[in-house]
This record gives structure tokens, sequence and C-alpha cells, in this order.
């Protein structure tokens, strides 16, 4: 990697470098960098789809989501009269957790949701993950359905 920082310092510079070798080098770049990125894009659509396919799982009922077509992230909107930041406690208690809702609208209004990212973790704790955040989610729920 270090060669093609290298490369890259010298092409912008324009004492050294004249356009025939800028286009040459970045004529070569180019396809090792589409290849690389179809690649993630790949690894990152496989991700969210486990993601979706264990929240259709393992969320109750009254738990909606979004489906991503871009990005690496997972928007969760639960029932109106629960706060993710409370939920929240309880999750981290069972090594998992999620950016609560709230954090990115400072009007408030969105105490209900909370954001996922399916970027980083392997399949195995993926799965995991939102089977553990379904257990909390149901318990939950159901507090409110007994009361």
């Amino acid at each position: 990697m270090w060669q093609i920082k290298g490369i890259a310092k010298n092409i912008t510079n324009p004492i050294i470098a004249s356009y025939s070798h800028k286009s040459n080098i970045l004529n070569w770049i180019k396809p090792k960098y589409i290849k690389e990125t179809k690649k993630i894009n790949e690894v990152y659509a496989r991700r969210r789809d486990l993601m979706l396919e264990t929240m259709k799982e393992e969320f109750p009922e009254g738990v909606e989501y979004t489906y991503p077509e871009g990005g690496l992230f997972i928007w969760v909107e639960l029932p109106k009269h629960l706060d993710s930041r409370i939920i929240m406690k309880d999750c981290l208690a069972n090594n998992v957790a999620y950016v609560p809702g709230g954090s990115f609208f400072p009007n408030g209004g969105t105490e209900n949701c909370f954001r996922l990212n399916y970027s980083n973790m392997s399949d195995d704790r993926i799965v995991e993950g939102i089977k553990r955040i379904g257990l909390v989610l149901r318990k939950y729920m159901a507090v409110k359905q007994n009361v």
C-alpha cells in the first residue's frame, strides 16, 4: 500500500509527473479500486440481508425498520411508548449495542428509534446480536401489553 501512496504523491507533483504518467498510473489503479469496491459492496449487502432476515425472525411484532439500498445502517422504529435509551441499558448488559435515535435529532421526537450498523461484525456476531436485542425488545413490549 505504501507504494501506491508514494506513486500518488508523485503524480500530484506537477514538476515530477507529466499528464501521461498520471493517466497511466490512474489506469493501473482504477481496475484494482473497482474490484475492491465491488467486493466490499458484496460483503455489506450480504451482512445487511443477514441482519434484516434475523430481525424479521427475532424482533417482535410492532417493530419497524428500513431496508437500506446503500450505506451501512438500518434504522429501527419501536412503538412510540418505548425509549431506546432505556432499552439500551438492558442490551448493554447483554453485550450488544446500538445508537439511540435521539442522538441524531437535537429537537427530540425519535426516542423510540435506534440505528444498527452491519459493516464491521462477522455473520455469527450479527445473528447473535440481533437475537439478544430481540429478547430485550420482547421483554419491554410484553410489559406494555400486560399493563
